[in-house]
């Protein structure tokens, strides 16, 4: 799929924040890898308050995508161009 210039829903420009999106979220799963090295926890305790966001969302809120429809269509879209193109 092509990555898409607009959200399916709301209509709101996407794709000149997918760069952007990748390099947070790189950066984000760097930094998550290393604080999992020291914090290590073996389950998810969904009894606390505030449940910490993966590195793709929290890259999301960075760019200001707060609605579900943009989260999702910038999560769930995979840019199979470059394997096409071979």
């Amino acid at each position: 799929m092509i990555i898409p210039v607009r959200c399916f829903g709301c209509g709101k420009v996407l794709a000149d924040k997918r760069d952007t999106f990748l390099r947070l979220s790189l950066e984000e799963k760097h930094n998550l890898e290393v604080n999992l090295v020291e914090d290590f926890e073996e389950f998810l305790d969904l009894t606390k308050d505030e449940i910490e966001k993966m590195a793709g969302g929290r890259a999301l809120d960075q760019l200001g995508l707060i609605r579900d429809c943009c989260r999702t269509v910038m999560l769930s879209t995979i840019d199979l161009l470059e394997e096409i193109s071979y």
